[in-house]
């Protein structure tokens, strides 16, 4: 099912909120958690030392000569086998994760420099060729389609801005018709006017590496790793802080003079430990969402509030040229109000009431201005029968 891309409603379109309270919250949480976490892991570690080897050692429970076993058995098995398939398997699959993540924030970033420059391209292209201005020999008669244009192209870019923002949703993203865009509109705006071949071709170009641009992007942006990918690197992890609570655990032998869970170097080595799996789960979290954290490229989208300035601005100047008591609000209310309820918008419907609108605006001020003419040339009638006859009046009286 296609999702719909919802602009403000407000008459001067409004940019697309990217920091509301809830967000700024979640940025605070989600930093102090990032931050937090390698320091919070280790002083957790080295506090509970003596509980945890107390737990593990009364779950154990006590062991014949488990000094002789340890030596002879248990430590050339958990280190030289266990711990050596752990490590390995976590080295991997971390190394693999923080890359992953990593070159998904920067094709990211590349497929959105690529967009921003294309969908430029697209507007000079459609300012050249169908606006009031443009030189081409498709320069546009009708207002109307090129109004139409920019109020979906400038639609286009307040979907990209929502689709890479912090209020972006991944299983939304997955689930939407991609191909049903205002590019679509766009196209059929242009033959359904008649725009010369050359024209269309050039412009199903741009709204080809548009949709190819942002098909890619939106792949990288819903592909992320599943819950069991996490969840089977924290059991590793914790796998292997469990192999040495076990080796630790010994009540005899060497450790008979100092008990494991009073040795302050034991505490250390296993705070090192712990604070290593929670600086890598830092990482990870940090990396895992790309717009916020140390690791984000929401400045990368900047690019698109300028874009969509300029669009307003040019929206602007066409309205009040052809059609002055026409707002933007207008044709935002129109573009909404041709949404079929499925999240898609019949594009011509809202070409059919944008040209309702434009035709009102068009005729309320022609209406004015032939009224106004017509009150004029009464006056001009009356004065000049006024005088005609004081003329005649005098020659009279002579």
């Amino acid at each position: 099912e296609a999702e719909s891309c919802p602009v403000p409603e407000a008459d001067n379109y409004e940019l697309v909120p990217q920091d509301p309270f809830g967000e700024q919250v979640l940025d605070l949480f989600k930093a102090a958690a990032i931050f937090i976490l390698p320091f919070a892991g280790p002083i957790i570690a080295f506090a509970v030392w003596p509980l945890l080897l107390r737990l593990v050692h009364s779950v154990l429970g006590e062991e014949k000569s488990l000094l002789e076993l340890t030596q002879m058995t248990l430590n050339p098995t958990t280190n030289g086998i266990v711990v050596a398939c752990l490590a390995t398997a976590l080295g991997t699959l971390t190394s693999v994760t923080v890359w992953t993540l990593r070159q998904r924030q920067l094709d990211v970033r590349a497929n959105l420099n690529k967009e921003a420059c294309d969908l430029n391209l697209l507007r000079m292209a459609l300012a050249v060729n169908i606006g009031p201005t443009g030189q081409a020999s498709d320069a546009v008669t009708d207002p109307c389609i090129y109004v139409q244009v920019l109020a979906l192209l400038r639609q286009y870019a307040a979907r990209v801005v929502l689709e890479t923002s912090k209020r972006a949703d991944a299983r939304r993203l997955e689930r939407q018709d991609v191909g049903n865009s205002e590019l679509a509109g766009i196209v059929q705006a242009l033959s359904t006017w008649g725009a010369s071949r050359n024209f269309r071709q050039d412009i199903v170009q741009h709204v080809g590496k548009l949709n190819e641009v942002r098909s890619a992007r939106l792949a990288q942006l819903s592909t992320a790793f599943p819950l069991i990918h996490w969840v089977i690197l924290a059991l590793i992890a914790s796998s292997i802080a469990l192999c040495f609570l076990i080796e630790v655990d010994q009540s005899e032998g060497r450790f008979y003079s100092e008990r494991p869970e009073d040795s302050v170097r034991l505490r250390l080595v296993f705070a090192i430990l712990v604070g290593t799996f929670s600086g890598l789960a830092a990482l990870c979290a940090d990396l895992n969402d790309p717009f916020r954290g140390s690791f984000n490229i929401i400045r990368t989208t900047d690019q698109f509030f300028v874009l969509q300035k300029k669009i307003d601005k040019e929206l602007e100047l066409v309205l009040f040229q052809t059609s002055p008591l026409l707002t933007r609000g207008d044709v935002e209310r129109s573009l909404k109000a041709a949404d079929d309820g499925t999240g898609s918008v019949d594009y011509g419907e809202f070409a059919s009431m944008l040209e309702q609108h434009v035709g009102a605006g068009v005729d309320g001020p022609a209406n004015k201005r032939v009224g106004a003419d017509m009150q004029g040339a009464r006056d001009s009638g009356g004065s000049g029968s006024k005088n005609s006859g004081n003329v005649g009046n005098a020659a009279a009286t002579a």
